[in-house]
């Protein structure tokens, strides 16, 4: 087992005050700040539409927020990155919130871009599969594990 999480008292640093508060020392814990992207448009909302239901619909504070879950993500992705580079005839199964893997942002596009195509990832959803739309095209998770009733 590897520990695959960024520090508590950094994500909440991060989320209080931002990425620039942190001190070198605390800065080895996370990635470089040039490989902590917010890019993805779709994520973002994604994250914004789970923080809204939690502040009573205000976005207030919402960057933040946002820059500690990419740094979650990015930090992960990091270790499994590395790990692999190290270990390459490894299997590797990663335990992680549906935040972090759905829809393949998060955790998924981070490994892919630090690994291009040189790994294959599955993601796997406990649980029913979420109702779409018809012209809904990209699913949540490749697999959806329903335990029996």
């Amino acid at each position: 087992a590897i520990a695959l999480n960024t520090p508590t008292e950094i994500t909440r640093k991060v989320a209080q005050e931002g990425l620039e508060s942190l001190s070198t020392s605390e800065m080895t814990y996370i990635p470089p700040k040039s490989e902590i992207n917010q890019d993805n448009e779709e994520y973002r909302q994604q994250i914004l539409a789970v923080y809204q239901q939690h502040t009573g619909g205000k976005s207030q504070g919402f960057d933040r927020f946002f820059l500690a879950q990419v740094l979650w993500d990015e930090t992960m992705a990091d270790a499994i990155a590395k790990f692999w580079q190290a270990h390459p005839d490894y299997q590797i199964i990663v335990l992680a919130g549906k935040g972090h893997i759905a829809y393949g942002y998060g955790i998924p596009s981070r490994v892919q871009r630090r690994l291009g195509d040189r790994v294959i990832q599955r993601s796997v959803f406990l649980g029913d599969a979420p109702q779409s739309s018809p012209e809904e095209t990209k699913k949540p998770a490749d697999y959806f594990w329903q335990g029996q009733n």
